[in-house]
């Protein structure tokens, strides 16, 4: 029965290729499963790299957000400053308008004509003056809601 076995063994290896060929062979199909590995292991670690540049992108975004949402949390408090500034000084306007009028009443034509007009201009350039702190205000608040 051994010997029966040990002709069928040297049988095959006589019929098949020689063992340096399927040593070959061997080694060929072992560089190619080697390679496939390999390559899946790439494969695998630019996926994680692009994962975690995926995940840093993400992330800086976030942080940009939230500056930005802290900056325009800064400037809100400046922006109120600003207007109720603006309103204080028409108020003023208004008042020293107001009391023109009244010194004007009692004084002569002429004189009344020049103050009305120093007033007219005072009013012009008052509200000159707001129309371009609005307008400034606006622009400021317009970049800030771009930004975010």
């Amino acid at each position: 029965m051994h010997a029966a076995r040990r002709s069928k063994a040297s049988h095959t290896l006589k019929s098949n290729e020689p063992p340096a060929a399927a040593a070959a062979a061997a080694a060929t199909a072992a560089t190619a499963a080697a390679e496939t590995a390999a390559t899946a292991e790439v494969a695998t670690a630019a996926a994680a790299a692009a994962a975690a540049a995926t995940a840093a992108a993400e992330t800086e975004a976030a942080t940009e957000i939230i500056e930005s949402k802290r900056k325009q949390r800064a400037l809100t408090p400046v922006l109120q400053q600003q207007q109720q500034q603006q309103q204080q000084q028409q108020q003023q306007q208004q008042q020293q308008q107001q009391q023109q009028q009244h010194s004007n009443s009692s004084s002569s034509n002429s004189s009344r004509s020049r103050s009305t007009t120093a007033t007219a201009a005072a009013a012009a350039a008052a509200t000159a003056t707001a129309t371009a702190t609005k307008t400034s205000i606006r622009v400021m608040l317009e970049n800030k809601e771009s930004t975010l």
